[in-house]
């Protein structure tokens, strides 16, 4: 529905809007698949929204809400923050702050307030009922005696100011009394959409990333049989503070020269952010690989899919992973030791069902590899160590969707090291191996890996 004039209704569910006008509502209501776009005045006692609010250019929104309930008593240290900086929070929430020991149980309950969301930001999907104003708190002015009522609503509203003698304030006068509130609002609350967005993209590229790199190394042994290695790893990252574990199981078949290989691939994790926001996530994905082997060199490549699905702030988000990669690598005899430098390139592409556009980052590795060997009793030991320079270009951020807010997703540069043992013995062999990276924009990684292979 487009409006250019003055619209005003009991209510709007489900239903996508551009305004232009003036819209003056009890209760707007968005369902998942509708979207609101506002260019001019929204007035709303109440807020519900599990779709998309877009305030642009000059548009005015005054909504008879201070936070959803049911998101601040989930997320009690973002309440706590407010409460101490003196900002007006429901009842409910101040009960929720003492229940948690959180503040004096004495401490007197804040009254619901006015807030005006800026521009270009979104909603909060709602999870429950939003609070809105007092019944007898006035949201607009009455109109003069040989002045005609506009709505049906304004006419309501100045009866009640006029029964319950509470003082008459103009929509401007509320527009500027909510203004500085709603600029630390906006910015505490409501950008935990676009940095969730964000880190679950960032997260994902990192887990397709370190999957790709498992999968290289596997295909160095020219071995048919299978295996399967299990890791955990923790990642710091601009805002983003990352913690993953995850599982591959792969069958592969060898000959003297070529190697052809299949992967499953699942984890779990969480990435948090600098401004409180928390998600989990999990994912799973599959990827096939080869790698063929003529003298001293060899060429590996692999194509890896992913899905990762994520939960904040009430809300589902997913985002699709496509990868590819292509190594080559030349083994050189120094003493007892294989030193193997090596050079390839990865490009990894997100598709976040939030971001404007899929963002594809490349990353180009140039390293070398030193492997020894020496038998300890029936064991076959192989330590081993890797080190590499990783440039990364493309997308270096994601853009939400239907705004200019980005979020950063990757640096420009990383180095990456491991350090590892296996033992093999027969058929069986294990493998235990210790690996992190250091970049720009704060990257700092570790990580612990441990494998099984059985050759048939």
């Amino acid at each position: 529905m487009q409006n250019t004039g003055v619209l005003s209704v009991d209510s709007t569910k489900n239903l996508s809007i551009q305004n232009k006008g003036t819209v003056v509502a009890n209760e707007v209501s968005i369902g998942a698949l509708d979207r609101v776009e506002n260019g001019g005045t929204l007035v709303a006692d109440k807020f519900k929204s599990n779709g998309v609010l877009i305030n642009r250019g000059n548009g005015q929104l005054v909504i008879g809400i201070v936070a959803k309930v049911s998101y601040l008593t989930k997320h009690l240290e973002v309440a706590k923050e407010m409460y101490d900086a003196g900002e007006t929070l429901p009842e409910a929430v101040i009960e929720a702050l003492k229940s948690a020991g959180m503040i004096p149980a004495e401490a007197g309950a804040n009254e619901a307030a006015l807030m005006m969301l800026s521009r270009d930001d979104r909603a909060l999907p709602d999870e429950e009922d939003a609070i809105a104003l007092a019944d007898n708190e006035d949201e607009g002015e009455a109109p003069a005696a040989d002045e005609p009522a506009e709505t049906a609503e304004s006419t309501d509203m100045s009866s009640s100011a006029s029964e319950t003698n509470a003082p008459v304030r103009t929509l401007e006068d509320l527009i500027r009394e909510s203004r500085e509130r709603a600029a630390r609002e906006a910015a505490r609350v409501h950008r935990t959409i676009p940095t969730t967005v964000g880190a679950l993209t960032s997260a994902a590229r990192g887990a397709a990333s370190q999957t790709m790199a498992s999968i290289e190394s596997q295909a160095q042994a020219a071995v048919t049989g299978l295996w399967a290695d299990a890791g955990y790893g923790k990642t710091e990252f601009d805002a983003y503070r990352t913690d993953r574990s995850g599982l591959l199981f792969g069958v592969q078949g060898s000959t003297e020269t070529l190697t052809l290989g299949a992967v499953l691939s699942a984890g779990t994790g969480n990435v948090k952010s600098d401004n409180l926001a928390s998600q989990d996530w999990n994912d799973v994905g599959g990827s096939v690989y080869g790698a063929y082997r003529f003298g001293p060199a060899a060429l590996t490549a692999s194509a890896l899919y992913e899905r990762h699905e994520g939960k904040a702030q009430g809300q589902k988000r997913h985002a699709d992973v496509l990868g590819a990669s292509a190594k080559v690598s030349v083994d050189a005899m120094l003493g007892s030791m294989t030193v193997t430098p090596y050079a390839g390139w990865r490009v990894i592409g997100v598709d976040h069902a939030d971001a404007e556009d899929r963002v594809v980052v490349h990353e180009f590795p140039i390293g070398f590899r030193a492997k020894g060997s020496f038998d300890a009793g029936a064991w076959k030991l192989s330590p081993v160590v890797d080190a590499a320079f990783v440039p990364q270009t493309g997308d270096t951020k994601v853009r939400l969707a239907g705004t200019n807010t980005k979020s950063v997703i990757s640096g420009g540069s990383a180095v990456t090291y491991r350090a590892g043992l296996s033992a093999e013995k027969g058929n069986l062999a294990f493998g235990l191996n210790y690996s992190g990276s250091t970049g720009d924009d704060g990257l700092q990684s570790y990580s612990v890996q441990a494998n099984v292979r059985l050759a048939f």
